[in-house]
């Protein structure tokens, strides 16, 4: 009996040590996917500094998401979530959709940063553009969002090439609440299709925070590049109040439109100038080789 019960004690610990390698098990691995799934979303270095999957909580939290910057821009990062909750069941994540009743993002810094060469928004969303007309991304898990909260947001804009800004500091965002998030027809949106929505409403937002105190080409840029990607309310996403996906779309096309007013006013002063000195050269030359 006394051996049996040695036995039935060793076979306790042992499953017990076995849970608590499991539970770290997890915490480790949803790092690592959510580490790897970000950063082939984005298409820069993504690094997560912890998970927290609540085994009996209903609760999956990460602490401190980074989103590098693409190559060749200077600000310290392009994207920061200090924390994020998700409330999810294990069983939950099995199913397909995943149903998440709430997700909130909070302490988000996105940097913005325009040079004379590029834009690192637009080297993001490029990237974000292709994957969403990739085949092989549409067969990823999907999720519904019921509710996405994005809170405590700071946007800052280094937009040097084109002019200081009229403002002072870092754009402070109002609390933002996505709602119906891959809800539409109950298909689900993969966490490519998701990123993409957080960022886009991000920068819909710095759209719309910033009017008045961003330079104008800078704007009109942003909106340009935001129409490229998927439409939100297409996707049956109910924006938060004052969005509106046509700010970005107006200022896009009135930029095209400024473009090519200047284009015309161009060869207009030229045609009162008269022609270049090159092309009067080679008039001349022409001249010369008639006579």
């Amino acid at each position: 009996m006394k051996t049996l019960l040695k036995l039935a004690a060793a076979l306790l610990v042992v499953a017990l040590l076995a849970v608590g390698v499991a539970f770290l098990s997890i915490d480790r691995m949803a790092k690592g996917a959510v580490e790897q799934g970000a950063s082939a979303a984005l298409g820069v270095p993504t690094t997560l500094d912890g998970a927290s999957v609540g085994i009996f909580s209903s609760r999956f939290a990460m602490t401190r998401l980074t989103v590098a910057n693409p190559e060749g821009f200077k600000t310290p990062h392009f994207l920061v979530f200090t924390t994020s909750e998700m409330e999810v069941t294990l069983a939950g994540l099995r199913a397909d959709p995943v149903e998440v009743p709430r997700m909130t993002i909070s302490g988000i810094d996105l940097n913005l940063e325009k040079t004379a060469t590029g834009a690192n928004y637009s080297a993001i969303m490029d990237h974000m553009k292709k994957l969403e007309a990739d085949p092989e991304y549409a067969k990823r898990k999907k999720f519904v969002i019921h509710e996405l909260v994005l809170r405590d947001v700071t946007v800052h804009v280094d937009a040097g090439a084109l002019g200081k800004l009229t403002g002072s500091g870092p754009l402070k965002i109002p609390e933002l609440t996505l709602h119906d998030v891959g809800s539409a027809g109950n298909k689900g949106m993969t966490a490519v299709e998701v990123t993409s929505a957080v960022t886009k409403t991000l920068l819909l937002s710095t759209l719309e925070t910033g009017k008045g105190l961003l330079p104008t080409e800078f704007l009109g840029e942003l909106g340009g590049s935001l129409g490229r990607l998927k439409s939100l309310t297409g996707e049956g996403i109910k924006l938060p109040a004052g969005l509106t996906e046509k700010l970005g779309e107006g200022l896009g096309k009135a930029m095209d439109g400024l473009g090519k007013q200047l284009e015309g006013f161009g060869k207009g002063l030229e045609g009162l100038l008269g022609p270049r000195p090159r092309d009067r050269d080679r008039g001349g030359k022409a001249g010369s080789a008639g006579s």
